[in-house]
């Protein structure tokens, strides 16, 4: 609904992986699969993959994102540039910059650790210590740096595009205040932003007690999201909804279908519960069951 994979700028140039476009957000991803050296120094092939990867994705965002603030209506669907992006983009648009290398597995295993998401830490600039990232880039265009099993795990917990991008908006704010000096992995961020013992709040950094987020934070949330799903579990007759009208749906020609789906799929997970019940609870005299939802 609000992906688009390879959208072009000009003819046969590609402006981005992926457009994320969603009301007054921007998500660009690029995404760059790079084997990881074997040289036997980690340090210098931390760089070289550094640059290749993870450099350079930022510099591919860096111009998609300036080419969208000079021509927000020129992005298109095709190589040939003959289809325009359906989505409307406004010029002042706040863009999530997001970059996603690939191919740094087997350097953990160099190192004796099953593992993967890089360590961060803010204060760190470019490719200074081996699988640590911190400030990537021009530092006033914040870039978000996640492995593949990480981003995987986040749109696995974060799975409705507005729970995604609040995460990335406070991500970003939680990192730009100077309240986080280093966390081992993506992981122990999520952690610290997942509340497992209230699933009905919206979510959010608190202030840690210390600047450090330690190691374990994951394995020892695991254990506790189960009532976190559990809670979540009706929502999903909310999706199932958006599925059946997007599959069953015909001839849309004015476009209204589309609009009734971008605003159901506007709604976060946390919405979709109270959605989802008001759809399967009785409603009350003289309403039907969708109307008493929307209302």
């Amino acid at each position: 609904m609000w992906s688009y994979a390879n959208p072009f700028a000009r003819p046969t140039k590609e402006l981005c992986d992926i457009l994320v476009a969603h009301d007054d957000a921007l998500v660009l991803f690029s995404i760059k699969e790079c084997a990881f050296g074997e040289s036997g120094d980690d340090k210098l092939d931390w760089q070289r993959w550094y640059r290749r990867a993870i450099s350079k994705s930022a510099k591919q965002i860096q111009g998609a994102e300036r080419w969208l603030r000079r021509n927000p209506s020129q992005v298109f669907l095709d190589p040939r540039c003959t289809k325009l992006l359906p989505t409307p983009i406004s010029p002042d648009a706040r863009i999530h910059r997001v970059v996603v290398p690939i191919g740094a597995a087997q350097a953990w295993l160099r190192v004796g650790l099953e593992r993967h998401g890089f360590t961060i830490a803010p204060q760190v600039t470019g490719d200074s210590h081996f699988m640590t990232v911190g400030t990537v880039g021009d530092p006033r265009e914040f870039i978000h740096v996640f492995d593949e099993p990480t981003l995987l795990i986040l749109l696995n917990e974060l799975d409705t595009t507005p729970d995604f991008i609040a995460y990335l908006t406070e991500r970003q704010r939680f990192i730009e205040s100077g309240k986080l000096a280093w966390a081992p992995d993506e992981e122990g961020l999520l952690a610290l932003y997942l509340d497992p013992d209230n699933p009905q709040q919206e979510y959010e950094f608190p202030t840690p007690p210390e600047p450090i987020i330690a190691a374990g934070g994951w394995e020892a949330l695991t254990a506790s999201l189960a009532a976190r799903r559990t809670a979540n579990t009706a929502s999903y007759t909310w999706d199932v909804a958006i599925e059946t009208l997007a599959q069953t749906a015909t001839g849309d020609a004015n476009g209204e279908l589309e609009k009734v789906l971008r605003i159901m799929s506007s709604e976060s997970r946390l919405a979709r519960r109270w959605l989802s019940d008001a759809m399967v609870q009785s409603p009350p005299s003289g309403y039907t069951k969708a109307r008493y939802a929307i209302s």
